[in-house]
């Protein structure tokens, strides 16, 4: 299948700090359309953060200061408002984008409503194999379903850019697959996806190309070792390190 579309997400000098401790010093960012990236890091390092303020999502937390010199999604800014909300999509991990009170249909004809694809709801539906579920509330989901049902809402916001932050977590082998498959067809036609796994087995299989957060920059795997394979490189990186288990 042909790629389509040839913009970018691009971040210029984006910096991070939380307490006075920098997680990054103007590092600079781009992903293409078309593109699967992985991001490795341990917890700490402030993954969530920069993935949220790529989306122009990240809220007013004491001792969090986050700065870019710019940032744009195929040229539409985060001034732009809703444009740049239709562009570019962040996904937390867990339930945090859904409602408890909602049921799984309702959830996706609001996304379709809002971002104006509600013609494809039976096709995300069928894609993302979540048909048993549509009149279920969300509080009875488990937390697997919560998580299909959570993807199948980023993929049909129809978003150019997703930002998934470890959107593997609480799926089976079977759905783990198959999202992958969806995210490799997603990029063949021309979205731009940034992942975030502690499953080092997602990045190595569905990413084109990796980053890693080290000392304040964002490294690619490619130029430290091109030999090396992802859970080789992160043990070279971060052996040593406590896995804080943070949200940030």
């Amino acid at each position: 299948m042909e790629r389509k579309g040839c913009g970018m997400l691009v971040s210029q000098a984006v910096s991070i700090s939380v307490s006075g401790r920098t997680i990054l010093d103007e590092a600079s960012f781009s992903l293409a359309s078309g593109e699967v990236v992985g991001l490795v890091a341990p917890n700490g390092h402030g993954k969530t953060l920069f993935m949220k303020s790529l989306a122009n999502a990240h809220e007013s937390r004491c001792g969090v200061v986050v700065a870019h010199a710019e940032v744009s999604a195929d040229g539409i800014c985060p001034t732009d408002g809703d444009a740049y909300r239709k562009h570019v999509l962040y996904l937390p991990a867990g339930r945090e984008f859904l409602y408890p009170q909602m049921t799984v249909i309702d959830h996706l004809r609001l996304i379709g409503a809002s971002w104006g694809t509600s013609d494809d709801i039976g096709h995300v539906v069928d894609e993302c194999c979540i048909d048993e579920m549509l009149n279920l509330r969300v509080r009875r989901l488990s937390d697997g379903m919560a998580q299909q049902v959570a993807l199948a809402a980023a993929y049909l916001t129809g978003a150019r850019y997703l930002l998934l932050d470890e959107p593997m977590n609480a799926l089976d082998h079977g759905h783990v697959e198959l999202h992958h498959a969806i995210l490799r067809e997603l990029a063949e036609t021309g979205r731009g996806i940034l992942l975030f796994s502690h499953l080092l087995d997602d990045i190595s299989r569905v990413c084109d190309r990796t980053l890693y957060m080290k000392d304040g920059s964002l490294v690619e795997g490619a130029d430290l070792a091109r030999h090396l394979s992802v859970e080789q490189l992160y043990e070279c990186l971060y052996e040593g390190e406590e896995d804080e288990r943070g949200n940030s």
